[in-house]
């Protein structure tokens, strides 16, 4: 067996201005011995596999330990059933025509706030790849205007899908690209969305990108 406790974390964690939380975590093994070219390869071996699970560990508790972040966040149902049935409509529907589906579905990914626990109106919990949830604020009443920050959030969970390596620049090209190339894919199917919205929408990608974040 062994100690997981030994395990050191060299972690980085930005709270871009959106709240999205884009967390990088790199477990380390520095009180494992090196392995050195003289090593058994029977010994090479059993060292490879211990790294292999401690690393393996560190990643499933970075995750329980954000998912248990995110649900501190006091999660409600939305009050208004058929707002929140078009908002998950609009992320299915996106994911498969700008994500390719690399996205789990809405009934999965979607949780709602009230704005007096955030001050942001969208929120992405990612960390190792894996998303977690997207955090909606309740407050916004509008659907152009929620379909805007849904497809915001939607590109940060995908860059995260991907590992984009972005470092601190939550906001920075990777992302930019990822709205112009989501909200191009928007365009060739803008009927279908108005449909879904029950409304026009006004899209324009350079305010989408927008680090937007609400303040009392």
């Amino acid at each position: 067996m062994f100690n997981v406790n030994r395990v050191r974390n060299c972690t980085g964690l930005y709270l871009c201005s959106c709240g999205t939380k884009v967390t990088r975590h790199e477990a380390t093994t520095d009180e494992l011995p090196d392995l050195r070219p003289d090593t058994p390869p029977e010994e090479q071996l059993r060292q490879q596999r211990r790294r292999v699970r401690l690393r393996q560990h560190c990643r499933q508790r970075k995750i329980d330990e954000l998912r248990a972040t995110m649900h501190k966040l006091h999660l409600v149902q939305h009050p208004d059933v058929t707002f929140g049935q078009k908002v998950n409509l609009a992320y299915d529907r996106l994911n498969a025509v700008c994500f390719d589906s690399r996205l789990s579905p809405a009934s999965e990914m979607l949780h709602w706030v009230h704005a007096e626990q955030v001050n942001y109106d969208g929120c992405t919990f990612g960390v190792h790849g894996v998303v977690v949830g997207i955090v909606l604020s309740a407050d916004v009443t509008s659907l152009s205007d929620m379909f805007g920050v849904l497809l915001h959030e939607m590109v940060h969970a995908d860059i995260e899908v991907r590992q984009v390596p972005v470092g601190s620049l939550s906001h920075g090209r990777h992302f930019k690209d990822g709205v112009k190339h989501a909200v191009a894919k928007v365009m060739q199917h803008l009927n279908d969305f108005e449909q879904i919205a029950g409304t026009e929408l006004s899209l324009d990608a350079h305010r989408i990108a927008k680090a937007t974040f609400r303040r009392e």
